[in-house]
């Protein structure tokens, strides 16, 4: 199978600001490059893949890079050009080659400076790590700052711990100049290579640099001597699982894990698909997908009443102590670090927060996160982003486990609403409410806006084949689904129990935006007691009476509405669950697709609100469900309906039960089909009631078992049977002795 390729980028082509793209079906409609991502046209700052619609006149989404020009050439060309798709093992080993014959080991000591810089050329050192060697290995994500020294792309950045001239910015630990710096990471650099190449991988995990790139350069001189895996997670549970001592250093894990695996197959390995369907890997859960995407806020306490500020600050660091228990990212698990402290402290105790800070210090907390300074409980001091991963430095005997931040804020205000909690490190993110006030302390809406808009944050890439793969759903219903919310802006999911609803919904979105970009993604849920207070505003009590507070959807718009070339994506789950009439209220109109941008006065506010035409609305509800009431005509008019079937027939989940290879596992599917369509022949059921395939998900090669099927069985296929058919005892008993005569 191919390798998957990111989202493109004007940088990674060495298209620079400026440049003037031309539109192939209309040589007269031109652009202009602003950013890594973005145009102006008319101007007004666009997406190209959105402009591409808009001149195109296309009804969907379409790919952007073949239908646009720079100096004659098509995009897509230029992008394949930087970008080669990798189809197999021969031609990932001659991408191997070609990076070693451009930097050999005996060049890396005299490359000068924009032969590694990143950000100047598509073929210099930093470019080929982390660009175009890509289907090696990725380390995307984070900024260019983790390869020490790099282009300045923005001027003025006057930031702790990170220096800059005309042309180069880097971290002040380097060097007072770009040269002084550049020669110390060139010598980092190839000292990481030359210890990668000798085998000395103890070496490589003491030298202070950013994790993710030299791992990667290791790996890239190792001779296959190391797995190309520089995930943290995923190394340390691949170690775990293949019995690989967890106190190793990353490199010596790395090099631990390839001595298990067969050279002459090395690209087909399959540890990495390992860690992909892994329960611990938390990207493929619904509720956490694209968690590794989105900024976290943190309220963190530096020092023992903020007595380390000024040295953090003027250093650019940010550090916590647990120093007698080693490199934390040593610890495979939390409940390994809790038996260390525990050891280390001669006490009992659970160490609950303790091991949580430092869980999430090393493993949770990432470049680009926000981080807000407190001292006491009563006051903040600062505000600062992360810019690398964690690092163990044992020459820092108080604090040293440390990550280098950006403290952009060093200016205190008064804590709102009452005090802080006492620990080190909070991930605050969930409470929306505190974060917008904190950010409302140090930024102004103007500047916030353009933090938001200079982010290096890089959201993964998300198609539709990777929805397919996902969900197991057709082609042809992904792309009816599509054409429906295109046009009616509102669509409602329905189906049996188990066709995965919920868990398409999200990557539904994911796959019509082309990248798991959660900020522009909401999922809330309806029940009989929420209401229009809930969903747009209305009043709250407080300590001293009443206040009036804005709901998920009214904030959502807002949102929406100061991006408007972007698409939003509102997911409102059990949505026959709640009265919809009460809920709506007056914007029951406003969501139609040809009243988008009409505003309404609001019925608590002196306010004139409109829903933007960049929301799409997407409802899921439970065929099944007879508790529930008919949805009324004037919620019907206004959504597409489409019903999401059963996917056992998909190519998706076909694949899914060739890889099971279990023999039961087969007859049972086949039993639920022939089930499903009995249930739909029943006059007391129908379609609205077959059996969804999630149920039997989540299996895998290697803990699928007889008593596993049978589990789904009784405990899950015969309670819903003797639900359906609650009237009709002996077809109950008729069908439960069916599914388990397949499975005994």
């Amino acid at each position: 199978m191919a390798k998957k390729r990111g989202r493109f980028s004007f940088d990674e082509m060495e298209i620079e600001p400026g440049a003037e793209l031309v539109f192939k079906n209309d040589e007269n409609i031109k652009c202009t490059v602003k950013d890594e991502h973005n145009v102006i046209y008319q101007g007004q700052t666009v997406s190209l893949s959105s402009l591409t619609v808009q001149v195109g006149k296309f009804s969907n989404n379409m790919p952007p890079l073949p239908y646009w020009k720079y100096n004659g050439r098509l995009l897509i060309d230029i992008f394949n050009e930087v970008n080669p798709v990798v189809e197999n093992s021969v031609e990932l080993d001659e991408l191997h080659m070609d990076f070693l014959k451009r930097f050999p080991l005996e060049k890396l000591d005299s490359m000068d400076i924009d032969e590694y810089v990143i950000g100047l050329s598509n073929d210099n050192f930093s470019n080929l790590i982390e660009f175009k060697t890509r289907a090696l290995g990725g380390i995307g994500g984070g900024t260019a700052a983790k390869h020490g020294i790099y282009a300045k792309k923005q001027k003025d950045c006057n930031v702790s711990g990170i220096m800059q001239d005309d042309k180069y910015a880097w971290y002040k630990k380097y060097g007072e100049t770009a040269q002084e710096a550049f020669k110390n990471v060139r010598a980092i650099v190839s000292k990481v290579a030359h210890l990668a190449n000798e085998g000395n991988f103890a070496e490589i995990d003491k030298i202070d640099f950013s994790r993710s790139v030299k791992l990667k350069i290791a790996f890239m001189y190792s001779n296959k001597n190391m797995m190309n895996i520089f995930q943290d997670k995923a190394l340390n549970y691949l170690c775990r699982i293949h019995n690989i001592d967890q106190t190793l250093g990353f490199a010596e894990k790395s090099h631990a894990l390839a001595e298990t695996v067969d050279k002459a197959n090395f690209w087909k390995s399959g540890l990495w698909r390992e860690w992909e369907i892994s329960e611990e890997n938390t990207e493929t859960e619904n509720d956490n997908f694209a968690s590794d995407s989105k900024v976290h806020y943190w309220l963190y306490s530096p020092g023992t009443q903020a007595d380390k500020w000024d040295e953090f600050r003027e250093k650019g660091v940010m550090g916590v102590s647990f120093e007698k228990i080693g490199n934390l990212s040593s610890y495979a698990t939390r409940s390994d670090m809790v038996a260390q402290m525990q050891t280390v402290s001669g006490r009992t105790g659970n160490f609950k927060m303790d091991s949580l800070a430092a869980w999430q210090f090393v493993y949770e907390m990432k470049e680009g996160d926000v981080i807000f300074a407190k001292k006491g409980r009563n006051t903040l001091i600062g505000r600062g982003i992360v810019t690398s991963n964690y690092y163990f430095d044992d020459k820092e005997s108080d604090y040293p486990h440390l990550r280098e931040v950006k403290w952009t804020h060093n200016e205190e205000h008064e804590h709102p609403d009452g005090m802080a909690t006492m620990k080190t490190l909070t991930d605050i993110t969930k409470d929306i409410g505190y974060v917008e006030s904190l950010n409302a302390l140090f930024l102004g809406d103007e500047e916030l806006t353009q933090e938001i808009e200079e982010s290096d944050i890089s959201y993964k890439a998300y198609t539709k084949d990777d929805f397919l793969t996902d969900v197991y759903m057709s082609e042809k219903d992904l792309n009816t689904i599509d054409h429906l919310l295109t046009s009616k802006k509102n669509i409602i999911l329905q189906g049996a129990p188990g066709v995965g609803k919920t868990f398409a919904a999200k990557r539904l979105a994911y796959a019509l935006m082309e990248k798991k970009d959660s900020s522009r993604v909401q999922m809330i849920q309806f029940h009989q007691s929420y209401s229009y207070e809930d969903f747009i505003m209305g009043y709250r009590p407080v300590e001293n009476g009443f206040k009036l507070e804005t709901g998920a959807f009214y904030d959502f718009c807002k949102k929406a509405s100061e991006d408007e070339e972007n698409k939003y994506y509102f997911i409102i789950d059990e949505i026959n669950r709640g009265n919809l009439s009460k809920i709506f209220g007056e914007l029951f109109m406003l969501i139609e697709s040809d009243k988008r941008g009409q505003e309404l006065r609001l019925l608590y506010k002196k306010e004139m609100f409109s829903v933007p035409k960049n929301v799409y609305i997407i409802g899921l509800m439970n065929t099944a469900d007879r508790s529930l009431a008919m949805l009324d005509y004037a919620l019907r008019r206004r959504f597409a309906f489409f019903n999401i079937k059963p996917g056992f027939d998909s190519e998706g989940f076909r694949d899914y039960q060739d890889e099971l290879k279990f023999t039961k596992f087969d007859a049972l599917i086949q039993k639920i089909k022939d089930l499903n369509q009995a249930i739909e022949n029943d006059a007391s059921l129908g379609k609205g009631f077959c059996i969804g395939h999630s149920y039997f998900c989540n299996l895998k090669p290697e803990t699928i078992s007889d008593e596993k099927l049978q589990e789904i069985v009784e405990y899950e296929m015969i309670p819903l049977l003797e639900e359906y058919w609650f009237d009709e005892p002996e077809k109950v008993k008729q069908w439960s002795n069916a599914l388990l005569s397949v499975v005994r």
